[in-house]
C-alpha cells in the first residue's frame, strides 16, 4: 500500500465513455499519461488503489480518454468516474510555473469539484466541471453528477470562492436552480 503524502494529484476521472470501459478524464497542468505515467490511483474505500494504463486517447487540450486495466464496462467506469487521479511525486517533474498571469479563466476550472452551500452552514459535492459553454452571452458550466449533466451558470455572482490548491469551486446557487 503507497502512503497518500508520496501521491501528487493530477486530474480527475470524468465519467464513463462507450460501453467498453473508456473513461474520460481531465489533466491539470499539462501532466498527461503520455508523459511516461502508466499507473495512476484512485481512492477506493479509503485505501489509495493503482490502476493501470492500457492505451490513451487524445480528446481536447486537457482531456483523454483512457483504457484502463480491470475496467472494462460502463458500470465499471462509472464506479471510479468524478474520482481524483493521482501519481507518485516522484515521477514528477519540479516545473516552474512562472508565466501564469493570476487569472482565472474557465478552462482553467475543469476538473474542479463543484459544491454548494447549504443551510446549515455545511457544503455538499455536486459534481466536477467537465466542460463549459461560452457560445451564448450566458457563460455555462457543464458538470458531471451522479444524476447526469447538469448546467450551471458560471456567473461571478455565484462563485464563493475557489480553492486551486483543494480543486474545489464554493459556489451559492439560487434555490431551484439544480432542479431545472
Amino acid at each position: 500500500m503507497i502512503d497518500r503524502s508520496k501521491l501528487t494529484r493530477i486530474g480527475t476521472l470524468v465519467k464513463p465513455h462507450g460501453i467498453k470501459g473508456e473513461i474520460s478524464a481531465l489533466f491539470d497542468a499539462g501532466i498527461f499519461p503520455e508523459d511516461g505515467i502508466d499507473t495512476f490511483f484512485v481512492e477506493l474505500d479509503g485505501l489509495m488503489v493503482p490502476f493501470r494504463i492500457e492505451a490513451v486517447r487524445e480528446r481536447g487540450a486537457e482531456s483523454r480518454l483512457l483504457t484502463v486495466k480491470g475496467i472494462l464496462s460502463q458500470e465499471d467506469a462509472a464506479r471510479v468516474a468524478g474520482r481524483d487521479i493521482c501519481v507518485e511525486t516522484a515521477l514528477l517533474d519540479d516545473g516552474d510555473d512562472s508565466d501564469d498571469d493570476g487569472q482565472v479563466y474557465l478552462e482553467d476550472l475543469i476538473g474542479y469539484a463543484v459544491e454548494v452551500e447549504e443551510g446549515t452552514g455545511c457544503t455538499r459535492r455536486i459534481g466536477v466541471i467537465d466542460d463549459f459553454d461560452d457560445s451564448t452571452p450566458n457563460l455555462l458550466f457543464h458538470v458531471s453528477s451522479p444524476g447526469g449533466t447538469l448546467l450551471i451558470p458560471a456567473v461571478a455572482d455565484f462563485i464563493e470562492n475557489i480553492d486551486h490548491d483543494s480543486r474545489v469551486v464554493l459556489m451559492t446557487l439560487p434555490e431551484g436552480l439544480l432542479s431545472l
